[in-house]
């Protein structure tokens, strides 16, 4: 094979007599496998196997794109009635075949477990309004009970319903505290209080640092510092380490690792807790609607993607369809 090595930034030299001077802008190939500099063939032969590799492969583009295409399109299904059971139909060339030869009990349930694997039913226009299944709302509170724990001991019990009324009574005492502070202007006070030491008196209390002087008199007032503004420098130590472990080797590693050990310090960071009224937990926080809503729409758009691969699945989207029963 012969490769020619050029390069966008490249010079060449072209025209009648290979004098023009041009850059290379752009590489590609022309409608027959040639390559070209700028939109135009640097060969004067043509390489038939290259446009034949060349249109092979547009060949496997159309036709995956035409594949493609076809596998969007809807696909329109009957549903009839055989052995006492509601089956569905695809119209073929070959004539009707039965796609779920296990049935539905009713031809509601046929027609929904159509529309969940993809299909459109053929004179059945699918309802606009879809309303919650109780029994998909009696499943998740199932599920969501088996997570509780019911207390039995009875000193736990007076223990997390003190701590349920002691955060209630917190956070009414922070909410007053913050609507106290809102109306006091505390926010607008401590700004003016860091802009007057900062702009105002900060010349002042350098020479107070830089003479060791810590009291300083007004007509009024007395002002006494306690502790001199400083800078203080902070450092970013796992950055810092992770850059040093990537500079030696496995040796150094592991006795940087065995130092850290040494040093390590375990804290108990406090739980976060909630409290709630059991009785209305559920209904308060609008977690049934937001679980059925998830589980309803999850479950819709994976069937959905799901083509007829086989019976295996029926009988499955059979008890899907029980559950997610559109009315």
């Amino acid at each position: 094979m012969i490769q020619l090595p050029i390069e966008i930034g490249d010079t060449l030299l072209g025209g009648k007599f290979k004098n023009k001077r041009i850059v290379v802008k752009e590489i590609g190939l022309d409608e027959y496998g040639s390559p070209t500099v700028n939109g135009r063939s640097i060969l004067k032969v043509r390489i038939p196997k290259l446009y034949k590799k060349l249109d092979e492969n547009m060949m496997k583009s159309k036709y995956k794109e035409a594949t493609e295409k076809f596998q969007k399109l809807p696909i329109t299904v009957k549903v009839k009635k055989q052995d006492k059971r509601f089956c569905l139909f695809l119209q073929t060339v070959d004539g009707e075949e039965c796609l779920d030869p296990v049935g539905y009990e009713t031809k509601e349930l046929a027609q929904h477990a159509a529309l969940t694997k993809g299909y459109t039913v053929d004179g059945y226009e699918p309802p606009t309004n879809v309303t919650k299944a109780p029994m998909l709302e009696r499943l998740i509170r199932e599920i969501i009970s088996e997570l509780d724990v019911d207390v039995k001991d009875a000193k736990i019990e007076a223990a997390i319903n003190e701590l349920s009324t002691l955060e209630n009574k917190l956070a009414a005492a922070k909410a007053q505290i913050a609507a106290l502070e809102k109306e006091l202007g505390i926010d607008a006070m401590e700004k003016q209080y860091a802009k007057i030491v900062n702009e105002d008196l900060g010349g002042l209390l350098d020479e107070m640092k830089k003479d060791e002087v810590r009291i300083v008199r007004t007509k009024t007032v007395l002002m006494e510092i306690k502790r001199f503004q400083a800078e203080r420098a902070t450092y970013s130590h796992e950055k810092v380490l992770d850059f040093a472990m990537t500079q030696v080797n496995q040796d150094v590693k592991f006795k940087i690792l065995q130092e850290l050990k040494t040093t390590e310090k375990i804290t108990k960071i406090k739980p976060s807790l909630s409290f709630s009224k059991r009785e209305n937990v559920l209904r308060e926080a609008g977690l049934i609607d937001r679980a059925v809503k998830w589980v309803s729409t999850t479950v819709k758009n994976l069937v959905t993607q799901l083509r007829p691969k086989g019976q295996q699945i029926d009988a499955n989207l059979d008890k899907l369809e029980r559950v997610l029963k559109i009315k």
